[in-house]
């Protein structure tokens, strides 16, 4: 064997820490480190230990072993001094927003600790801003039978980067956004963003996140004074120390974050240190249920996300029941336990959000409207994206059926209002194609709130024929200004409509033709339709919305987490015989997933997973799992990692906290297997920590001409785990290796041929 790594077991430990503790008080640091050393290998439990390592490291300008040794301590026993000896090494270190957290966590755990306080004053803190600080922190909460939420906008400020207005999704974040900072202050509700870049969670302030509401509502500027202001806004938000999240918080993301890649590691983090609480709202499958409507990376980064989202939340909404049932599947598809759930209904007053128009918006419709003289012609209007899934093609041959039975001026123009989405050549090459059809249709894109508004409220009634949805925000719209949506019968839309919406059955076209004749030519029946409507008051409030989410929250707040308590207590467990890679999700659907390695990077040095694995975004990086759910005490562990591709390098691989480590140079751009055979002892945990270390960062921009700004020392491919006395799980991964093909002991559901 390469290497035999030897956990658990006992030498005469309390001799050897009092050499240390002789050598230290010498001042003889170096002495006294190895002393430290060797009994943390007979005995790495012992966290004080680590902590006496982490001086004698320090004073001996280790500074990175110091670093590990303090964190180490601290994943052992989470104590307040242990967080003001890492402020202390962080401040001699120059990383003075790191020293602040750190002596803010020793403060948070214990309030009366004289040392922080002094050290934060010296950095500049009054004590009216430490104790604002520390009431939101937990460790002297105004309220502590009140529970904290983080609402995240990432999704909502990523948007406005790159268009000026918003889609469903993001519109309810705005809309949740503006009722938390209604009904809640500072000490209940914060708001956060994360930016994918550095990884890290930052706060947003409630003045930025007022500018971020006012942006949306502002049709007065032009496309390049909004992306400056945007940019203004991200720049200022991460300008600041990233976001330390009070312990037991909720953190609630209404919006989508399955572009995130690193967005689960940094959760676990989180979870890690401050036992937060992570909240998502499904807003629907459909990259699942319809991957044909759907670009392919978004197939696979939603297939990716929600894998790995059931087993991080500890609570999950949904915007409707119907949804609720399509995670219920998800979860039973996956073969894992679905956490609580919860259903949060997103019938809120949407007309509200258009806010009332001024002169000069009033001016912008109306030269909107002559444009396409709907000021003086009838009109059916269609709010949705287009693309396949939304079915526009139904209703444009619906309205080609129309316009061949009956005279032009007989038909009422279609108004198409919304995105060029996915697909939509279809649509395009139709009206290109039928000159009598294009002259009654009216597509309309990038359409302000005014305009929107104006075309509710001028429109005969609306359709929205959907071939699925999460829930139907158009529905909520059209009924928001009064107005009959005429709809298909299907996913969530019962739900959204419910009995003032006029329904079709989808297989039935000459069901939708009559109810659209009907809705055109029947006054009356319109009339009625929209009596009923203002008189039903379908919608509520979207601070009711607000409301539901935070007692959501609290009715699960009322017992302890097992998501939190499992990501707290040690690494995740790893089954013997499954490749398990660190690359990017390449699968379509849940059947083809391949076993992730996510779960075992530790730490937040890591990259974004890519295709070909994941580079390590510092000198060093962690790989942590468990076998304590595995048979035996004797384990082989292949490594499959490479390096860097501009140059060569030295880099240690070891197993702390014991002393076994193995060093080599690794050219560039070459993938390599390392076999790490493991023993442990009877006492031992079967936890392992495996450590890639390199000496020298490699630039990518040099070899991408600016393009490719990153820094990384290494990558890893994979991870293997198998005992050495089973011989074919040995046989398995050696064939895998000898073919390049890891398909038979990577995928979580075997393809087997059905006859």
């Amino acid at each position: 064997m390469d290497a035999l790594k030897v956990l658990g077991g006992r030498k005469s430990v309390d001799a050897l820490i009092a050499r240390g503790d002789s050598a230290r008080d010498a001042k003889e640091w170096d002495t006294a480190a190895r002393y430290y050393r060797d009994a943390l290998d007979a005995d790495g439990s012992l966290a004080h230990i680590w902590v006496q390592y982490g001086h004698a490291l320090k004073e001996s300008r280790r500074y990175i072993e110091a670093e590990t040794a303090y964190r180490t301590a601290l994943e052992i026993e989470d104590l307040a001094d242990t967080h003001l000896q890492l402020g202390h090494l962080h401040k001699i270190t120059s990383r003075r927003r790191e020293a602040e957290k750190d002596y803010l966590r020793a403060l948070e755990r214990q309030p009366d600790l004289a040392d922080a306080r002094a050290e934060l004053s010296r950095m500049g803190w009054s004590g009216a801003r430490l104790r604002a600080r520390l009431s939101k922190g937990g460790a002297a909460p105004a309220n502590a039978d009140q529970m904290f939420i983080a609402f995240e906008l990432s999704d909502l400020i990523d948007h406005l980067d790159h268009t000026r207005h918003p889609t469903g999704i993001q519109r309810v974040q705005v809309e949740l956004a503006a009722a938390f900072v209604r009904l809640f202050g500072d000490e209940r509700v914060q708001f956060v963003f994360y930016d994918r870049p550095r990884s890290e969670f930052f706060e947003v302030q409630r003045p930025q996140v007022l500018e971020v509401i006012d942006l949306v509502g502002a049709d007065d500027r032009d496309g390049q004074n909004h992306r400056a202001v945007v940019d203004r806004l991200r720049a200022d938000i991460v300008q600041a120390p990233p976001f330390d999240f009070p312990r037991g918080c909720y953190l609630v993301n209404a919006g989508t974050s399955w572009g995130f890649l690193n967005y689960f590691l940094s959760l676990r983090e989180a979870k890690r240190l401050s036992q937060i609480r992570y909240v998502p709202l499904v807003h629907d499958c459909i990259p699942l249920l319809f991957p044909e409507f759907c670009n392919s990376n978004l197939v696979r980064d939603f297939t990716n996300w929600i894998s790995h989202m059931v087993g991080h939340a500890d609570l999950i909404l949904t915007n409707s029941e119907n949804t609720r049932k399509d995670v219920c599947k998800v979860a039973d598809d996956l073969g894992v336990k679905l956490p609580p759930t919860a259903t949060i209904r997103l019938n809120g007053e949407y007309g509200d959000c258009f806010t009332d128009a001024d002169p000069g918006m009033d001016r912008a419709a109306q030269v909107a409207f002559a444009s396409h003289n709907l000021d003086m012609e009838d009109f059916v209007l269609l709010v949705s994206t287009i693309e396949p899934r939304k079915n526009h093609m139904l209703v444009l041959n619906a309205w080609s059926r129309m316009l061949k039975t009956r005279p032009a001026g007989a038909v009422p123009r279609l108004v198409c209002v919304g995105s060029s989405g996915w697909m939509n050549e279809a649509f395009h090459q139709r009206l290109e194609r039928d000159c009598a059809l294009r002259q009654r249709v009216v597509v309309m894109h990038n359409v302000s709130d005014q305009i929107l508004k104006a075309l509710y409220k001028r429109c005969l009634f609306t359709i929205f024929p959907s071939l699925y949805e999460g829930w139907g925000l158009p529905i909520s719209e059209a009924l928001a200004h009064g107005k009959v949506p005429l709809v298909s019968r299907v996913s969530s839309h019962p739900e959204a409509g419910g009995d003032l919406a006029v329904y079709f059955d989808l297989g039935s076209e000459s069901e939708f033709d009559a109810k659209l004749a009907s809705l055109i030519n029947d006054v009356a029946t319109r009339r009625t339709h929209e009596k009923k409507i203002a008189s039903a008051s379908p919608l509520r409030p979207w601070h009711d919305i607000a409301n539901e989410i935070v007692h959501a929250a609290e009715a699960h707040s009322a017992g302890p987490s097992p998501i939190v308590a499992r990501m707290t207590k040690g690494p995740p467990a790893i089954v013997c015989g499954r490749y398990y890679s660190f690359a990017r999700n390449l699968a379509h659907n849940l059947h083809t997933l391949e076993y992730s390695a996510d779960i075992y990077r530790a730490g937040t040095t890591w990259h974004v997973p890519e295709l070909i694995g994941c580079w390590i975004r510092d000198l060093s990086a962690d790989i942590r799992f468990s076998l304590a759910d595995e048979e035996g005490d004797e384990f082989l562990v292949y490594l499959h990692w490479m390096g860097s591709p501009n140059i060569d390098n030295a880099v240690t691989v070891s197993l702390p906290p014991g002393s076994w480590s193995k060093r080599m140079t690794v050219p560039s751009g070459s993938a390599r297997w390392d076999v790490l055979p493991i023993r442990f002892m009877p006492a031992s945990k079967h936890e392992v920590r495996i450590r890639v270390t390199a000496e020298t960062m490699d630039d990518f921009s040099k070899a991408t001409e600016g393009r490719d700004t990153r820094l990384a020392s290494v990558g890893v491919k994979g991870l293997y785990v198998c005992r050495p006395s089973d011989s074919q799980q040995r046989m398995a991964i050696i064939e895998a290796i000898q073919l390049g093909d890891f398909g038979v002991v990577a995928r979580r559901f075997p393809i087997c041929p059905v006859l």
